[in-house]
């Protein structure tokens, strides 16, 4: 009698590495909403909630990402007046847990179940994917999209046209409506997929071309949507914003790429004479995503350079590439799953824990880090917690906020008050000197939310309230993280 037919456990694994990722993202989810998160919610999010699809119609600035935008708009009228972190962010969860689920089911027709199962691995720890995955915005439904592009490709090399070119156009006409820089994308996945469909079953340059050629013709048509806005398009997009540096942005992008495939980088490495494994249709495409992202960085405007996380939409290939790399060679083969699985996990940890110490020891100096690794607003709960103390009766006072904390500070603060709260929670830096003489006459006490009482002293004195001593503002209360403090002004 032969052997009984071994038991396909990818699902097992998978609801495994689905644990991972939940587990991993959990405390995140049930954080405060940062910045970005509350400015899309309430200047986009709820204003449109009886109409939805006017959120397509409204592009004052890049903060709107508009398919996700009007996904949120359903999905909060659904919830109705719940406005938890955790729900609020739960269809962003949904997105990333489709996205691991693709890898580890479809793209193993073409990596080989070991391969694919390892990529859902590293993204369910990665430093970097994990970072972005949970939030509010865009970036979890862009790197979903991103991943169903690659498997339309994955169809194509495996011959099943149809299927292979539904994907790729529906991913193309989707991905610039949720961030219109998403467009980046299209070169590196058109030139990589004809590299690739070059060198598979004798294919010559035409038909490679060809191939590849629905799928730029569906971004362009995604991208042109904005034509139909242009004017706000044009005023939104004329602002320079971005990072100063583009050494720092290429420096944070090629870190952030090791940080995500540590692992399989080093063992590479290690074993570097196998390059010549990969062919050059591996190589050249590798040189393509690094053309396009300095394309783009280089089409920054008056001196800044587009930031970090706008170039996350090419995540999904550059995986997809280093997966590929590591399946070609041979010694990578050999190595032990479950050495290669729980080195991956750690090296996701030890990022992680190295990323927050960072982060810490930055805020404590005055820093706000935001790129692809550090988050200064990552699984911070402090404002919330400010916001809760009914005692200090926070929301009948004037609060100073530091500019990073605005946007949040203020929400929470208005969210957690009673109805008839009178305060006012404003950033420090919109305080002009209109502002300051209207605010010197309201008979309000008036509090800080920063680290120290020497910073607490320079927000009054900028927003106006200098004290005649030498004493410094008298701090209330004390956050659980240490990094933020409410310090109260007595007069």
């Amino acid at each position: 009698m032969g052997e009984p037919p071994k038991k396909d456990k990818t699902l097992s694994w998978l609801i495994i590495v689905i644990c991972v990722f939940v587990m991993r993202t959990f405390a995140w989810m049930t954080s405060e909403l940062w910045y970005d998160e509350v400015l899309m919610l309430q200047r986009f999010v709820i204003p449109h909630l009886e109409h939805p699809l006017e959120v397509f119609r409204d592009y004052p600035i890049a903060n709107n990402h508009l398919l996700f935008t009007w996904l949120t708009c359903l999905w909060t009228s659904f919830l109705g007046d719940i406005f938890s972190s955790l729900l609020l962010r739960m269809p962003s969860l949904l997105f990333g847990i489709a996205s691991i689920a693709i890898v580890m089911l479809h793209w193993r027709r073409h990596l080989g179940q070991l391969w694919a199962g390892i990529c859902g691995v590293l993204l369910a720890i990665s430093p970097v994917y994990t970072a972005y995955a949970y939030q509010l915005r865009g970036y979890s439904l862009t790197i979903l999209l991103g991943i169903i592009a690659v498997s339309g490709l994955l169809e194509l090399l495996e011959k099943r046209m149809a299927l292979g070119q539904t994907l790729l156009c529906a991913s193309g006409l989707l991905l610039p409506l949720v961030i219109p820089t998403n467009l980046m994308l299209l070169p590196a996945m058109a030139a990589t997929g004809v590299l690739l469909l070059k060198g598979k079953d004798g294919n010559n340059w035409k038909t490679s071309i060809l191939s590849m050629l629905p799928w730029c013709i569906a971004c362009i048509i995604g991208g042109s949507y904005y034509l139909t806005i242009w004017e706000q398009f044009r005023r939104a997009t004329a602002e320079p914003d971005g990072w100063m540096s583009m050494v720092q942005v290429a420096g944070n992008l090629l870190l952030a790429l090791f940080a995500h495939g540590a692992v399989l980088i080093v063992c590479m490495v290690a074993h570097g004479r196998e390059g010549r494994t990969f062919g050059k249709a591996l190589w050249l495409s590798w040189a393509v995503i690094a053309a396009t992202a300095l394309a783009v960085m280089l089409s920054g405007k008056s001196g800044h350079t587009p930031f970090p996380r706008v170039f996350l939409v090419l995540l999904p290939l550059a995986t997809f590439l280093l997966m590929k790399c590591a399946a070609a060679m041979p010694s990578m083969g050999k190595v032990n799953a479950s050495v290669l699985v729980a080195a991956i996990l750690v090296n996701g940890i030890v990022w992680e824990r190295v990323s927050e110490g960072l982060t810490d020891y930055q805020l404590k100096q005055g820093y706000f880090p935001d790129n692809l690794l550090q988050q200064y607003y990552r699984g911070s709960n402090d404002l919330c917690e400010i916001a809760e103390v009914r005692d200090l009766d926070v929301a009948n006072a004037l609060v100073i906020l530091e500019p990073y904390d605005e946007m949040s500070g203020a929400f929470y603060i208005r969210l957690m008050g009673r109805p008839d709260a009178q305060g006012i929670a404003i950033g420090v830096n919109t305080i002009t000197d209109d502002v300051k003489a209207k605010l010197a006459q309201l008979p309000l006490r008036k509090f800080a939310v920063t680290r120290t009482a020497e910073q607490a002293k320079d927000l009054f004195k900028r927003a106006g309230f200098e004290k005649p001593s030498s004493k410094l503002p008298r701090k209330l209360l004390g956050t659980s993280s240490g990094r933020r403090a409410l310090f109260a002004l007595d007069d």
